[in-house]
């Protein structure tokens, strides 16, 4: 049938299975009274079409009970954990009814299901590459950190209990003791730690990409976005206000890329301290001129990687670093694009948020000009304060009237909209916005800008 279907019950229908459904699931038959005997399967949306079609002739064989995500993007919500960590992975759920049957059915499964693989699923044992177990059943589990035996109806299984290796230990592979957690993430944490290699102690700062998450209708997954950012850091190194990487590995299925630490605060914390009670036009002349200096050389930044044929993609303020000197770090490179390589094909999207280009979510290769619609929004945000998801919500002149209250010169509020045009070749030029914001901070106000 392929493998992107638009909605699974295609293949209920082409088995035979009456079902009824609700906003996320389908349900086939009516689970038992009790939970006790749950059976998990994690899969990615690439092998979805392939694995029902191995297992449904199962499960109509045996007339077990067991509910399914309706369609790719709920199972694509599910493992991304929209709906809730408690959600992750669980695309199919089966109820068996006795311990017996979840162990005879466990065990027909798990052959069928070896080739196909999808998230972890948490507090769960793993019995194969796709197939979990609901670990509230075996207290005996409890007591193991990396695999259990337990046994059930007369059979011995053998499972991972990986989330207390993964969510509780200090170590991340050989050489690095996690100090804190800066950031959480159902797809992986973003962790401040402590390197240990040839005998020389570092900070660094390590991201995590969790075994199969955020994949995609091509099967690439956090992993291969995480490479990728490797490369571009690779090749971007010389640039001194960016992440420089010092590793990527693997480690108990996970991923993890390891860059150097570098002091500061985040800009989305520095704004919010600047906007507490104030608008643009009540702040300080020396505050404003640091804001729009900060903005000029985040331009610069931008421009550096221009020169080199990427595409950042995701500039937002959660990916701007204050250094202690007031000068900006960018981070992230997880959506870049190389325009030279004309890599990754094709390129990794993202959800919308305010800063994201209406282009860039239509699957069209990336342009520069993806970047100038992130820096109208960045300067929006630093302008005002006020998310720039407001912008993808009002008209032009609703936008226009929410700066203008907020004390904005007319030259600023120009740029901005100029910026965020929803036509591409509409946008400036960084040199453009470089020259047109230097001008600004001078309060001259006749300035111009042409496409």
């Amino acid at each position: 049938m392929g493998t992107n279907l638009e909605n699974y019950s295609l293949l209920l229908d082409a088995f035979h299975f009456s079902y009824t459904s609700s906003d996320l699931w389908y349900y086939i038959g009516k689970p038992a009274v009790s939970d006790r005997y749950l059976l998990y399967v994690s899969v990615m949306r690439l092998q979805m079409t392939a694995l029902l079609e191995a297992i449904l002739p199962i499960l109509s064989e045996k007339r077990v009970p067991f509910r399914m995500a309706r369609n790719p993007r709920v199972h694509y919500n599910l493992n991304i954990g929209k709906y809730g960590w408690n959600k992750v992975g669980k695309v199919i759920t089966l109820y068996a009814r006795t311990e017996q049957e979840a162990v005879e059915l466990a065990n027909i499964l798990l052959p069928v299901t070896q080739h196909y693989s999808g998230p972890r699923i948490n507090k769960s044992i793993q019995l194969g590459p796709a197939l979990f177990t609901y670990l509230d059943k075996y207290p005996y589990a409890e007591r193991h950190k990396t695999t259990l035996l337990f046994k059930g109806a007369g059979i011995l299984f053998k499972g991972s209990r990986h989330w207390i290796n993964i969510s509780s230990r200090r170590f991340i592979g050989k050489h690095y003791l996690v100090i804190k957690t800066i950031r959480k993430s159902v797809k992986g944490n973003i962790y401040k730690a402590i390197s240990f290699i040839n005998g020389r102690i570092k900070w660094c700062i390590i991201k995590e990409g969790r075994l199969n998450m955020v994949d995609d209708l091509f099967g690439r997954t956090i992993r291969d976005r995480l490479l990728w950012q490797k490369t571009i850091h690779d090749d971007l190194k010389h640039i001194k206000q960016i992440p420089t990487v010092w590793d990527f590995f693997d480690d108990y299925g996970d991923s993890y890329l390891v860059m150097r630490y570098v002091r500061g605060g985040t800009l989305t914390d520095k704004i919010r301290a600047i906007y507490q009670r104030n608008v643009w036009g009540a702040l300080p002349p020396d505050q404003q001129t640091q804001l729009l200096d900060f903005y000029i050389e985040v331009l610069e930044i931008v421009d550096k990687i221009h020169q080199e044929g990427y595409i950042h993609r995701d500039i937002k303020d959660g990916n701007l670093i204050v250094l202690p000197n007031g000068k900006p770090y960018l981070l992230d490179f997880e959506l870049a694009y190389s325009a030279i390589k004309e890599l990754p094909h094709p390129p990794f999207r993202m959800s919308a948020n305010g800063y994201t280009a209406p282009e860039q979510l239509e699957n069209i290769i990336p342009s520069a000009r993806e970047d100038i619609y992130s820096m109208g929004a960045l300067l929006f945000y630093l302008l005002t304060g006020i998310s720039p998801k407001v912008l993808s919500i009002d008209t032009m002149d609703a936008a226009r009237a929410r700066m203008k209250d907020s004390g904005l010169d007319t030259i600023l509020i120009d740029i901005v909209l100029l910026c965020v045009n929803k036509d591409p070749f509409n946008r400036p030029s960084i040199d453009q916005l470089i020259s047109a914001v230097t001008i600004c901070k001078t309060g001259k106000q006749t300035l111009k800008l042409r496409r």
